[in-house]
């Protein structure tokens, strides 16, 4: 097993660099993932979901990603002006983004949403494609 040395600072400008395992290959390697995002947790959103969701990308730890917004994540991020601000920089990235246009509609913050940039749409759809062919999922 190899690994890989990245470089990460800390706020204080700090290198607190990593090794990641990089596990020997086994034919074809999954290179997409799709996170769904469900939480109504503001912790979790900022804490876990859009902080990784922003790194994930630049730091070549995937080659395509999506955030996938469902449920009471909708609402959340549709009051949080914060969260906002975070989903522009996750969006920067070339994360794609969608949401539940049920859920969203229900909230009345579809307009709200895409305006951010973010696809309303039947969400069930992509997140059974994921599961039935070369994506991982992970859910918040």
């Amino acid at each position: 097993m190899s690994s890989s040395r990245h470089q990460y600072k800390t706020a204080s400008n700090v290198d607190v660099g990593v090794r990641i395992p990089r596990p020997a290959s086994r034919g074809k390697i999954i290179d997409k993932l799709l996170i769904v995002w469900s939480s109504g947790d503001a912790e979790v959103a900022k804490k876990m979901v859009l902080l990784y969701s922003s790194v994930i990308l630049p730091r070549g730890y995937w080659e395509r990603a999506h955030l996938m917004i469902w449920g009471p994540s909708i609402k959340l991020l549709a009051e949080n002006r914060e969260l906002q601000e975070m989903l522009t920089k996750v969006k920067e990235t070339g994360v794609e983004l969608s949401c539940c246009v049920v859920c969203s509609d229900e909230y009345s913050v579809t307009g709200q949403l895409e305006a951010m940039g973010v696809e309303a749409i039947h969400t069930g759809e992509l997140m059974t494609e994921a599961l039935k062919t070369d994506w991982k999922v992970v859910t918040f």
